[in-house]
Protein backbone atom coordinates (compact mmCIF):
# COMPACT_ATOMS: atom_id res chain seq x y z
CA UNK A 1 0.00 0.00 0.00
CA UNK A 2 2.85 2.27 0.95
CA UNK A 3 4.46 1.66 -2.22
CA UNK A 4 1.36 2.41 -4.32
CA UNK A 5 0.59 5.99 -2.61
CA UNK A 6 4.88 6.72 -3.39
CA UNK A 7 3.89 5.50 -7.25
CA UNK A 8 0.68 8.09 -6.90
CA UNK A 9 3.07 10.70 -5.23
CA UNK A 10 5.65 10.68 -7.55
CA UNK A 11 3.10 10.80 -10.77
CA UNK A 12 1.32 14.41 -9.29
CA UNK A 13 4.43 15.72 -8.06
CA UNK A 14 7.67 13.65 -9.33
CA UNK A 15 10.21 15.28 -11.87
CA UNK A 16 13.15 15.00 -13.43
CA UNK A 17 16.42 15.15 -10.98
CA UNK A 18 17.88 18.30 -12.46
CA UNK A 19 14.86 20.15 -10.98
CA UNK A 20 16.51 19.19 -7.50
CA UNK A 21 19.56 21.68 -8.57
CA UNK A 22 17.43 25.06 -7.70
CA UNK A 23 17.18 23.54 -4.13
CA UNK A 24 13.55 22.77 -4.55
CA UNK A 25 12.19 19.79 -3.56
CA UNK A 26 11.22 16.41 -4.87
CA UNK A 27 8.38 17.14 -7.30
CA UNK A 28 8.95 19.80 -9.35
CA UNK A 29 7.81 18.93 -12.88
CA UNK A 30 9.37 18.98 -16.19
CA UNK A 31 7.40 21.76 -17.61
CA UNK A 32 9.50 24.35 -14.80
CA UNK A 33 12.95 23.43 -16.28
CA UNK A 34 12.64 26.10 -19.46
CA UNK A 35 11.70 28.21 -16.84
CA UNK A 36 15.00 27.61 -14.70
CA UNK A 37 16.96 28.20 -18.15
CA UNK A 38 15.51 31.63 -18.29
CA UNK A 39 16.15 32.82 -15.08
CA UNK A 40 20.03 31.70 -15.06
CA UNK A 41 20.83 33.01 -18.87
CA UNK A 42 19.33 36.55 -17.45
CA UNK A 43 22.62 36.01 -14.77
CA UNK A 44 24.76 35.01 -17.51
CA UNK A 45 25.19 31.52 -16.41
CA UNK A 46 24.97 28.46 -19.05
CA UNK A 47 21.38 27.34 -19.30
CA UNK A 48 20.96 23.94 -17.98
CA UNK A 49 19.29 21.86 -19.83
CA UNK A 50 21.91 22.58 -22.67
CA UNK A 51 23.64 18.88 -21.26
CA UNK A 52 21.12 17.27 -18.93
CA UNK A 53 17.82 18.05 -19.89
CA UNK A 54 18.89 18.77 -23.77
CA UNK A 55 21.46 15.66 -24.04
CA UNK A 56 19.74 13.63 -26.78
CA UNK A 57 19.41 16.55 -29.43
CA UNK A 58 22.04 16.82 -32.11
CA UNK A 59 24.00 19.87 -32.01
CA UNK A 60 22.08 22.14 -34.68
CA UNK A 61 18.89 21.72 -31.82
CA UNK A 62 21.35 22.91 -29.03
CA UNK A 63 22.44 26.06 -31.47
CA UNK A 64 18.79 26.63 -32.26
CA UNK A 65 17.79 26.52 -28.43
CA UNK A 66 20.44 29.11 -27.30
CA UNK A 67 19.26 32.40 -29.01
CA UNK A 68 16.01 31.70 -27.72
CA UNK A 69 16.90 31.49 -24.34
CA UNK A 70 19.31 34.94 -24.37
CA UNK A 71 16.09 36.42 -26.27
CA UNK A 72 13.83 35.25 -22.60
CA UNK A 73 16.95 36.54 -20.87
CA UNK A 74 17.22 40.49 -22.81
CA UNK A 75 12.95 40.66 -21.91
CA UNK A 76 13.55 39.68 -18.47
CA UNK A 77 16.24 42.10 -18.31
CA UNK A 78 13.93 44.99 -20.39
CA UNK A 79 11.24 44.23 -17.55
CA UNK A 80 13.58 44.25 -14.79
CA UNK A 81 14.30 48.09 -15.87
CA UNK A 82 10.74 49.02 -16.24
CA UNK A 83 9.35 47.51 -12.93
CA UNK A 84 8.80 49.57 -9.34
CA UNK A 85 11.90 49.36 -7.15
CA UNK A 86 10.12 47.31 -4.76
CA UNK A 87 7.91 44.95 -7.04
CA UNK A 88 9.68 41.86 -8.33
CA UNK A 89 9.43 41.73 -12.52
CA UNK A 90 6.48 39.93 -14.03
CA UNK A 91 8.53 37.74 -15.58
CA UNK A 92 9.07 34.04 -16.95
CA UNK A 93 11.52 32.79 -14.57
CA UNK A 94 10.08 35.18 -11.59
CA UNK A 95 6.54 33.70 -11.68
CA UNK A 96 7.51 29.75 -12.01
CA UNK A 97 10.09 29.30 -9.35
CA UNK A 98 10.74 31.01 -6.53
CA UNK A 99 14.44 31.07 -4.83
CA UNK A 100 14.14 28.40 -2.66
CA UNK A 101 12.70 26.30 -5.20
CA UNK A 102 8.84 26.12 -4.35
CA UNK A 103 6.47 27.80 -5.97
CA UNK A 104 4.98 30.81 -5.15
CA UNK A 105 2.06 30.15 -2.48
CA UNK A 106 -1.33 31.62 -3.15
CA UNK A 107 -1.83 34.30 -0.06
CA UNK A 108 -4.41 32.61 2.26
CA UNK A 109 -7.01 34.74 2.99
CA UNK A 110 -7.70 36.56 6.24
CA UNK A 111 -9.39 35.82 9.51
CA UNK A 112 -11.30 39.10 8.61
CA UNK A 113 -12.03 38.07 4.70
CA UNK A 114 -13.31 34.79 6.34
CA UNK A 115 -15.41 36.11 8.84
CA UNK A 116 -18.79 36.72 7.03
CA UNK A 117 -18.57 33.08 5.57
CA UNK A 118 -17.58 31.50 9.08
CA UNK A 119 -20.56 33.49 10.87
CA UNK A 120 -22.70 31.86 8.44
CA UNK A 121 -21.58 28.91 8.69
CA UNK A 122 -21.81 28.81 12.23
CA UNK A 123 -25.52 29.64 12.17
CA UNK A 124 -26.02 27.53 9.92
CA UNK A 125 -24.92 24.54 11.96
CA UNK A 126 -27.01 25.90 15.29
CA UNK A 127 -29.74 23.91 14.40
CA UNK A 128 -27.89 21.14 14.83
CA UNK A 129 -27.29 21.49 18.18
CA UNK A 130 -31.34 21.06 19.33
CA UNK A 131 -31.42 17.46 19.50
CA UNK A 132 -28.78 17.77 21.44
CA UNK A 133 -29.92 20.08 23.91
CA UNK A 134 -33.43 18.53 23.86
CA UNK A 135 -32.23 14.91 24.78
CA UNK A 136 -31.87 16.57 28.96
CA UNK A 137 -34.25 19.57 28.58
CA UNK A 138 -35.86 19.59 31.80
CA UNK A 139 -33.92 16.75 33.32
CA UNK A 140 -33.35 16.85 37.14
CA UNK A 141 -29.80 18.05 37.32
CA UNK A 142 -28.73 15.05 39.53
CA UNK A 143 -30.46 12.72 36.89
CA UNK A 144 -28.19 13.79 34.56
CA UNK A 145 -25.03 13.99 36.19
CA UNK A 146 -25.64 10.42 37.39
CA UNK A 147 -26.25 9.71 33.73
CA UNK A 148 -22.89 11.26 32.60
CA UNK A 149 -20.94 9.33 35.21
CA UNK A 150 -22.66 5.53 33.78
CA UNK A 151 -21.66 6.61 30.04
CA UNK A 152 -18.15 7.83 30.91
CA UNK A 153 -17.01 5.38 33.20
CA UNK A 154 -19.39 2.43 33.18
CA UNK A 155 -20.19 1.89 29.65
CA UNK A 156 -17.96 3.31 27.41
CA UNK A 157 -14.72 4.12 29.29
CA UNK A 158 -12.63 2.45 26.85
CA UNK A 159 -13.46 5.32 24.34
CA UNK A 160 -13.74 8.38 26.79
CA UNK A 161 -11.77 7.75 29.97
CA UNK A 162 -8.09 7.80 29.36
CA UNK A 163 -7.34 6.63 33.06
CA UNK A 164 -9.28 3.58 31.86
CA UNK A 165 -6.96 2.60 28.43
CA UNK A 166 -5.26 -0.05 28.14
CA UNK A 167 -1.39 0.82 28.76
CA UNK A 168 -0.62 -1.17 25.55
CA UNK A 169 -3.11 0.64 23.80
CA UNK A 170 -1.88 3.94 24.99
CA UNK A 171 2.08 2.91 24.27
CA UNK A 172 1.28 2.02 20.79
CA UNK A 173 -0.41 5.08 20.23
CA UNK A 174 2.55 7.48 22.00
CA UNK A 175 4.98 5.47 19.39
CA UNK A 176 2.63 5.85 16.26
CA UNK A 177 2.39 9.68 16.98
CA UNK A 178 6.53 9.82 17.22
CA UNK A 179 7.35 7.84 14.38
CA UNK A 180 4.69 10.45 12.41
CA UNK A 181 6.80 13.54 14.14
CA UNK A 182 10.11 11.34 12.86
CA UNK A 183 8.69 10.98 9.26
CA UNK A 184 7.37 14.95 9.10
CA UNK A 185 11.05 16.26 10.03
CA UNK A 186 12.65 13.53 7.60
CA UNK A 187 10.24 14.82 4.31
CA UNK A 188 9.24 18.40 3.29
CA UNK A 189 5.87 19.12 2.73
CA UNK A 190 4.29 20.54 0.14
CA UNK A 191 1.05 22.89 0.72
CA UNK A 192 -1.90 20.24 0.79
CA UNK A 193 0.88 18.10 3.45
CA UNK A 194 1.41 21.13 5.72
CA UNK A 195 -2.42 21.74 5.87
CA UNK A 196 -2.85 17.67 6.74
CA UNK A 197 -0.23 18.28 9.71
CA UNK A 198 -1.88 21.00 11.10
CA UNK A 199 -5.24 19.50 11.30
CA UNK A 200 -3.30 16.52 12.76
CA UNK A 201 -1.54 18.61 15.53
CA UNK A 202 -4.81 20.01 16.49
CA UNK A 203 -6.19 16.88 16.20
CA UNK A 204 -3.55 15.52 19.11
CA UNK A 205 -3.89 19.21 21.38
CA UNK A 206 -7.79 17.72 21.09
CA UNK A 207 -6.55 14.58 22.73
CA UNK A 208 -4.44 16.52 25.45
CA UNK A 209 -7.15 18.11 26.53
CA UNK A 210 -9.25 15.04 26.75
CA UNK A 211 -6.63 13.72 28.86
CA UNK A 212 -6.45 16.77 30.85
CA UNK A 213 -10.36 16.30 31.44
CA UNK A 214 -9.84 12.58 32.51
CA UNK A 215 -7.49 13.91 35.05
CA UNK A 216 -9.80 15.86 36.96
CA UNK A 217 -11.73 12.79 37.47
CA UNK A 218 -9.33 12.22 40.35
CA UNK A 219 -10.66 14.58 42.17
CA UNK A 220 -13.96 15.72 40.80
CA UNK A 221 -15.84 12.40 38.76
CA UNK A 222 -19.22 14.33 38.16
CA UNK A 223 -16.81 17.28 36.16
CA UNK A 224 -14.98 15.23 34.67
CA UNK A 225 -17.95 12.92 33.09
CA UNK A 226 -19.49 16.30 31.62
CA UNK A 227 -16.64 17.09 29.82
CA UNK A 228 -15.10 13.66 28.96
CA UNK A 229 -18.29 12.53 27.05
CA UNK A 230 -17.70 14.72 24.15
CA UNK A 231 -15.29 12.09 22.46
CA UNK A 232 -11.75 13.80 22.30
CA UNK A 233 -9.61 11.02 21.25
CA UNK A 234 -12.28 9.88 18.22
CA UNK A 235 -10.30 12.39 15.98
CA UNK A 236 -6.88 11.54 16.98
CA UNK A 237 -7.52 8.23 16.15
CA UNK A 238 -8.15 8.77 12.37
CA UNK A 239 -5.88 11.47 11.94
CA UNK A 240 -2.33 9.99 13.33
CA UNK A 241 -2.65 6.62 11.57
CA UNK A 242 -3.76 8.29 8.26
CA UNK A 243 -0.95 11.20 8.69
CA UNK A 244 1.72 8.52 9.13
CA UNK A 245 1.46 6.54 6.27
CA UNK A 246 0.77 9.62 3.72
CA UNK A 247 4.09 11.02 5.37
CA UNK A 248 5.47 7.20 4.95
CA UNK A 249 4.69 7.58 1.38
CA UNK A 250 5.95 10.29 0.81
CA UNK A 251 9.25 9.31 2.26
CA UNK A 252 9.43 6.47 0.22
CA UNK A 253 8.80 8.16 -3.05
CA UNK A 254 11.22 11.26 -2.51
CA UNK A 255 14.18 8.79 -1.54
CA UNK A 256 13.19 5.95 -4.18
CA UNK A 257 13.66 9.09 -6.98
CA UNK A 258 16.71 11.26 -5.70
CA UNK A 259 18.49 9.83 -2.78
CA UNK A 260 22.06 8.22 -3.30
CA UNK A 261 23.73 5.52 -1.77
CA UNK A 262 22.26 3.75 1.01
CA UNK A 263 19.88 6.44 2.08
CA UNK A 264 17.92 5.44 -1.33
CA UNK A 265 17.14 2.51 -0.06
CA UNK A 266 17.35 2.52 3.81
CA UNK A 267 13.97 4.38 4.90
CA UNK A 268 11.64 2.74 1.90
CA UNK A 269 12.64 -0.94 3.25
CA UNK A 270 12.26 -0.29 6.61
CA UNK A 271 8.66 1.63 5.60
CA UNK A 272 7.86 -0.88 3.52
CA UNK A 273 8.88 -4.09 5.61
CA UNK A 274 6.24 -2.79 8.15
CA UNK A 275 3.61 -2.23 5.99
CA UNK A 276 3.79 -5.86 4.97
CA UNK A 277 3.95 -7.01 8.23
CA UNK A 278 0.52 -5.41 8.90
CA UNK A 279 -0.07 -6.71 5.55
CA UNK A 280 0.53 -10.31 6.31
CA UNK A 281 -1.08 -10.35 9.84
CA UNK A 282 -3.98 -9.53 8.04
CA UNK A 283 -3.68 -11.65 5.59
CA UNK A 284 -3.18 -14.56 7.73
CA UNK A 285 -6.24 -13.91 9.28
CA UNK A 286 -8.87 -12.88 6.62
CA UNK A 287 -9.38 -16.63 5.10
CA UNK A 288 -10.09 -17.80 8.65
CA UNK A 289 -13.91 -17.60 9.65
CA UNK A 290 -14.39 -15.04 12.38
CA UNK A 291 -17.13 -14.44 14.49
CA UNK A 292 -18.15 -10.66 14.32
CA UNK A 293 -16.53 -8.65 17.17
CA UNK A 294 -20.32 -7.67 18.27
CA UNK A 295 -20.84 -10.70 19.65
CA UNK A 296 -18.89 -12.15 22.05
CA UNK A 297 -19.96 -15.53 22.68
CA UNK A 298 -18.31 -18.62 23.17
CA UNK A 299 -19.66 -20.64 19.31
CA UNK A 300 -21.14 -18.13 16.98
CA UNK A 301 -22.75 -20.65 14.95
CA UNK A 302 -24.48 -22.08 17.19
CA UNK A 303 -25.53 -18.78 17.97
CA UNK A 304 -26.70 -17.96 14.60
CA UNK A 305 -28.48 -21.63 14.17
CA UNK A 306 -30.46 -20.67 17.03
CA UNK A 307 -31.81 -17.29 15.77
CA UNK A 308 -32.30 -18.52 12.58
CA UNK A 309 -34.71 -21.13 14.10
CA UNK A 310 -36.49 -18.34 15.73
CA UNK A 311 -36.07 -16.31 13.14
CA UNK A 312 -38.31 -18.70 10.90
CA UNK A 313 -40.37 -20.10 13.59
CA UNK A 314 -44.47 -19.90 13.95
CA UNK A 315 -44.62 -20.75 16.88
CA UNK A 316 -43.44 -17.97 18.64
CA UNK A 317 -44.73 -14.69 17.92
CA UNK A 318 -43.52 -11.74 16.60
CA UNK A 319 -43.44 -9.97 19.49
CA UNK A 320 -42.35 -12.24 22.37
CA UNK A 321 -39.79 -10.76 24.70
CA UNK A 322 -36.71 -12.62 25.13
CA UNK A 323 -33.98 -12.98 28.11
CA UNK A 324 -30.91 -12.91 26.39
CA UNK A 325 -26.64 -13.27 26.96
CA UNK A 326 -25.35 -10.11 28.13
CA UNK A 327 -22.97 -9.66 25.29
CA UNK A 328 -24.89 -10.36 22.98
CA UNK A 329 -25.49 -7.69 20.44
CA UNK A 330 -26.78 -8.83 17.37
CA UNK A 331 -30.36 -10.48 18.88
CA UNK A 332 -32.25 -8.80 17.38
CA UNK A 333 -30.64 -8.77 13.57
CA UNK A 334 -30.70 -12.52 13.30
CA UNK A 335 -33.85 -13.57 15.89
CA UNK A 336 -36.24 -10.40 15.15
CA UNK A 337 -37.37 -10.83 18.14
CA UNK A 338 -37.51 -8.11 21.28
CA UNK A 339 -35.21 -8.53 24.34
CA UNK A 340 -35.29 -7.44 27.69
CA UNK A 341 -31.51 -5.51 27.73
CA UNK A 342 -28.58 -6.12 25.79
CA UNK A 343 -25.28 -4.31 27.05
CA UNK A 344 -24.49 -2.90 23.78
CA UNK A 345 -27.74 -0.90 22.90
CA UNK A 346 -27.35 2.15 25.77
CA UNK A 347 -29.70 4.95 25.38
CA UNK A 348 -28.67 8.52 25.18
CA UNK A 349 -30.95 10.94 26.74
CA UNK A 350 -30.40 11.05 30.94
CA UNK A 351 -33.37 9.34 31.94
CA UNK A 352 -33.32 6.19 29.69
CA UNK A 353 -29.83 5.73 30.70
CA UNK A 354 -30.23 5.69 34.23
CA UNK A 355 -32.80 3.45 33.66
CA UNK A 356 -30.98 0.79 31.83
CA UNK A 357 -28.28 0.70 33.70
CA UNK A 358 -30.44 -0.19 37.25
CA UNK A 359 -32.08 -2.31 34.53
CA UNK A 360 -28.76 -4.41 33.56
CA UNK A 361 -27.74 -4.23 37.92
CA UNK A 362 -31.08 -6.15 38.45
CA UNK A 363 -30.64 -8.52 35.76
CA UNK A 364 -26.68 -9.65 35.53
CA UNK A 365 -25.12 -7.44 37.86
CA UNK A 366 -24.20 -9.46 41.96
CA UNK A 367 -22.07 -7.99 44.44
CA UNK A 368 -18.55 -8.70 45.34
CA UNK A 369 -17.06 -9.08 48.51
CA UNK A 370 -15.61 -5.50 48.23
CA UNK A 371 -19.34 -4.15 47.50
CA UNK A 372 -18.81 -3.45 43.92
CA UNK A 373 -20.72 -5.02 40.76
CA UNK A 374 -19.69 -7.95 38.88
CA UNK A 375 -21.97 -8.49 36.18
CA UNK A 376 -22.77 -11.86 34.58
CA UNK A 377 -22.97 -12.55 30.68
CA UNK A 378 -25.16 -15.62 30.95
CA UNK A 379 -28.86 -16.14 31.73
CA UNK A 380 -27.77 -19.58 33.26
CA UNK A 381 -25.58 -18.02 35.84
CA UNK A 382 -28.56 -16.72 37.23
CA UNK A 383 -31.04 -18.41 40.29
CA UNK A 384 -33.87 -20.28 38.81
CA UNK A 385 -35.54 -17.74 41.70
CA UNK A 386 -34.14 -14.78 40.12
CA UNK A 387 -34.97 -15.54 36.45
CA UNK A 388 -38.76 -16.13 38.05
CA UNK A 389 -38.77 -13.04 39.60
CA UNK A 390 -37.11 -11.39 36.68
CA UNK A 391 -39.93 -13.04 34.37
CA UNK A 392 -42.62 -11.72 36.42
CA UNK A 393 -41.26 -8.31 36.24
CA UNK A 394 -40.70 -7.93 32.46
CA UNK A 395 -42.93 -10.10 31.01
CA UNK A 396 -40.39 -12.08 29.23
CA UNK A 397 -41.25 -15.67 28.12
CA UNK A 398 -38.08 -17.44 26.74
CA UNK A 399 -34.47 -17.65 28.28
CA UNK A 400 -31.38 -17.99 25.50
CA UNK A 401 -28.79 -19.96 27.58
Amino acid sequence: MVWAASKLIERRWGGPAGSLSQGGPAGRSGADVPSVATTDAAKGDEPPGTKAGLSGRDEDDLTSALPVTQAAAHNTEALAESAPPNKPPASLGQSAISPDGQAPAAAAPSLKAMAPALLIGGLLALPGLAPVWMLNWGADPRVVIEANKIYVFERLYHHLDPLQFPPQFVLRFVLLSAGWLLLCRLTPADAPRRMLRAMTLAALALALIGTACGLVSLVDRAASAALLKYYWFRLSDAMVPMAAAFEAAALVAARRRFALGLDRWFWPTIITALAALHVADLAAIRPIPQAPRADKLPNYSHWRDLCDWIAASDAIAADALFLTPRQSHTFKWYAARPEVATWKELPQDAGAIVEWYRRMKEIYGTKRDDGTTKFLNWPDELPRQKIDRLAARYGFRYVVS
